[in-house]
């Protein structure tokens, strides 16, 4: 019997769990910026309604119908981000 198979096979396994950590370290990091920016799209979705209403009360849409027109654009963009925060995915 020979005992060197068993302390290569740790070898391998103590090389690759670096690799490994770092993966999972990167992977659990991607999931955070990506449920940050999901919570953020969800909110601003859920308030950007709002300025809506200054707009329409003093009649600029009219006057600044380009910028109007992005902040509806905006608002379909973080609908559309912030779909999925909260569904428990």
């Amino acid at each position: 019997m020979s005992t060197s198979e068993p302390t290569d096979a740790l070898r391998t396994v103590a090389a690759n769990a670096p690799a490994a950590s770092l993966r999972h370290g990167a992977e659990t990091l991607l999931a955070g910026a990506v449920e940050s920016v999901q919570v953020v799209a969800f909110w601003l979705a859920a308030f950007l309604p709002l300025t809506y209403l200054p707009l329409f009360a003093v009649d600029l849409v009219g006057e600044y119908a380009v910028a109007f027109v992005a902040l509806l654009a905006l608002h379909a963009v973080t609908i559309l981000v912030g779909h999925g925060y909260g569904s428990g995915n």
